[in-house]
């Protein structure tokens, strides 16, 4: 039986902007620095995403994968960015401040083509400014 619209798997990418820069900011321990972003990002997006299906994905990357309606998703990912971008993170003396890009799509493919297809719209994200989502409705792989 095929998924409705409304039941479509939707899968993002998501990268924390330039964590390179906090690294080099929080030295002489800016591994830490880093670590500690990347865990506020974690509690975040968790937060916003309890029956979802959220994992880090290496280095600076989140997955998430949902089975609900994309419009519902997309929404909640925009809440989550805010968020975040509105999110000091504490290390130290240092206040950082954080913004991630994320990529989303819906793309009736396997698990393998939704995350590359999310990847290119990530990048697409950052090509534009950073700090922002972009998305694309059941696009097709050539």
């Amino acid at each position: 039986m095929a998924e409705s619209v409304e039941e479509a798997k939707a899968i993002l990418e998501q990268q924390t902007d330039f964590l390179c820069a906090v690294l080099d900011y929080c030295l002489p321990d800016g591994h830490d620095g880093g670590d500690a972003v990347l865990v506020a990002v974690g509690k975040i997006i968790k937060d916003h995403f309890k029956d979802d299906v959220a994992v880090r994905f290496g280095g600076e990357e989140f997955c998430i994968q949902a089975c609900r309606p994309f419009e519902s998703f997309v929404d909640d990912l925009e809440s989550m960015r805010v968020a975040i971008e509105n999110h000091e993170v504490m290390h130290g003396d240092n206040r950082i401040k954080v913004s991630i890009s994320i990529g989303v799509t819906d793309l009736d493919a396997k698990l393998d083509e939704q995350i590359k297809a999310a990847d290119e719209l990530l990048y697409t994200a950052k090509e534009q400014g950073r700090n922002q989502l972009v998305f694309a409705r059941n696009t097709q792989q050539d």
